[in-house]
């Protein structure tokens, strides 16, 4: 898919295929409102949900549903080529793998990356955010949760792979960020806002947030640095993944939440 095409609606799994993928997106075109599940025949090849090369497109409100517990290569949900892209209000639920599991893996580019739920399995090596050749997003109002707080929430290949802009973030892993060249070992949020330009008022929890069988959503037992501590990203995405209007103070993630809270 490509230029100005609109898919949404739709419900997509995977077929077999060497570096098999749900949907390849060459330039700007929209995704949105899809439930993209890959479903595991092969246990020998890597599983892809998104994958997207060049342009800006739109990958919004969707939902990854990985069922792949039986196979050892790794999982993607959303990988992308120098892209510019939007990835906002995405559902990441990677409960259920079993080998490396990848949130968001961008290779260069300055793509947007907002208000995403990002739920990693406490299995193999699991990132939300996987930032490489030189890629440099915005990050904001983001909710990375993982298993028993493990993985690692945003990975740093090379020193200049590192967000542009990382703000109003749940940093519910291990470390909240991991890179190489230089070694960095971050697990607080006080490390990652030092040692990053542009980063500021992102949170760790001593507790998961949401569960992954529940769509991530938040409710009245959520904590309110999370349900009222998001940043304004109404300019580019204006409602949460069930088109609810996203309403100050926002809510952290792809669910908005304007009731009560803990």
């Amino acid at each position: 898919m490509s230029g100005s095409t609109v898919l949404d609606g739709f419900h997509v799994g995977v077929a077999r295929g060497q570096h098999r993928a749900a949907l390849l997106v060459a330039g700007d075109a929209t995704i949105r409102n899809n439930v993209i599940e890959p479903l595991a025949d092969v246990g020998s090849v890597r599983i892809v949900g998104i994958r997207v090369y060049f342009g800006a497109p739109n990958i919004v409100a969707n939902r990854f549903r990985f069922a792949v517990e039986q196979v050892q290569k790794p999982s993607l949900a959303i990988t992308a080529v120098s892209s510019n892209g939007l990835f906002a209000d995405n559902v990441i639920d990677m409960s259920s793998v079993l080998g490396n599991a990848y949130g968001i893996y961008l290779q260069g580019g300055t793509a947007r990356v907002l208000g995403n739920s990002v739920y990693l399995p406490d299995a193999g090596d699991a990132h939300a955010l996987w930032l490489a050749s030189n890629a440099t997003p915005i990050v904001d109002n983001n909710l990375f949760e993982s298993e028993n707080l493990s993985g690692i929430c945003v990975f740093s290949e090379g020193g200049g792979s590192v967000p542009n802009n990382a703000r109003n973030n749940v940093l519910g892993c291990n470390y909240t960020l991991f890179g190489n060249s230089p070694l960095r070992m971050w697990t607080t949020v006080t490390q990652f806002e030092d040692g990053l330009a542009n980063a500021a008022d992102n949170l760790k929890l001593a507790q998961t947030v949401i569960e992954a069988a529940d769509d991530m959503v938040l409710d009245a037992q959520s904590p309110c640095q999370v349900t009222q501590g998001g940043r304004d990203i109404t300019a580019d995405v204006p409602d949460d993944i069930n088109g609810l209007t996203r309403t100050p103070p926002l809510s952290i993630g792809a669910h908005e939440w304007d009731g009560g809270c803990q």
